[in-house]
């Protein structure tokens, strides 16, 4: 093959190679553009630059519930003592004015139990003088004339504590009664059992002076004791002399039986416990 004729094979080669060439100056990934040139997460906008959750309000941005008003900020149920002063202050007026002294509503307000329940007509709580204002102002002067003064600071005999009824209720028997070392049902026994022996002729007397009660709370626990005399059981516990503890249950028993702790608890305002151990 000549010259001229290799010429002209090399050039027609190249011609056949250059579009591959070509192709691959116009198509390759980098002409194209990489993810980088078309655009990253970042170029594009990450979620940082779209607006992260910071961005676009976080439960503290849009309003915690303490922004949009907790139960103190809608308001709570009113103080029981701004209700009371409220309604002594509307309610009671004029001739039926309360009276605080050198003091105040709410400072004496203060000082009240608020052990009551809504609504309770009697006790010595806030809630009994709330009730009584409230229906101080149902009926005009009439209304507010007999409920303001339960409404005061003593609570008019009615927003009291009630005290127990009977010969035992007072201060000085309630004290004796109270008071563990002294055993006055023991005592009021052992002088019944002088006086059905002939020993003593009092058992009243014996059983104030033993045990400190006085005259009218002594005379129901001698009660108990006449009322006792009649029945055997008691009879042979007060003979008794040794080992007479059985003879007591069963005197305690039939005086249960035959009503004398129902008469003494009428006497004296207290409460007896039911006897255990009676057949």
């Amino acid at each position: 093959m000549n010259n001229f004729t290799k010429m002209l094979v090399l050039f027609a080669a190249l011609m056949l190679i250059t579009p591959g060439c070509g192709g691959d100056d116009d198509h390759h990934d980098h002409d194209h553009g990489t993810t980088v040139d078309e655009g990253t997460a970042a170029d594009e906008g990450t979620a940082a630059d779209e607006g992260t959750a910071a961005d676009e309000g976080t439960a503290a941005d849009e309003g915690t519930a303490s922004d949009e008003g907790t139960a103190s900020d809608e308001g709570t149920a009113p103080d029981l003592c701004e209700t009371y002063c409220d309604l002594a202050a509307a309610n009671c007026t004029d001739d039926n004015a309360l009276d605080w002294g050198d003091s105040d509503c709410a400072t004496v307000c203060a000082g009240y139990s608020a052990e009551g329940a809504d609504g309770d007509a009697g006790g010595d709580t806030v809630q009994c003088r709330i009730y009584h204002l409230e229906v101080a102002g149902t009926d005009g002067d009439t209304s507010a004339a007999v409920h303001c003064p339960h409404g005061s600071s003593d609570g008019g005999g009615v927003c009291v504590d009630a005290e127990p009824a009977g010969a035992c209720a007072n201060d000085a028997d309630q004290a004796v009664i109270a008071d563990e070392a002294v055993d006055q049902s023991g005592v009021a026994s052992a002088c019944g059992k002088q006086a059905f022996l002939g020993q003593i002729e009092d058992p009243l007397a014996c059983l104030v002076e033993g045990s400190g009660l006085t005259s009218e709370c002594a005379t129901c626990y001698i009660g108990v004791v006449s009322c006792a005399t009649p029945l055997t059981e008691c009879v042979q516990f007060a003979l008794c002399s040794d080992d007479c503890d059985a003879l007591a249950l069963a005197c305690a028993c039939a005086r249960e039986a035959a009503g004398c702790h129902e008469e003494f608890d009428t006497c004296s305002g207290e409460t007896t416990d039911a006897v255990e151990g009676c057949q």
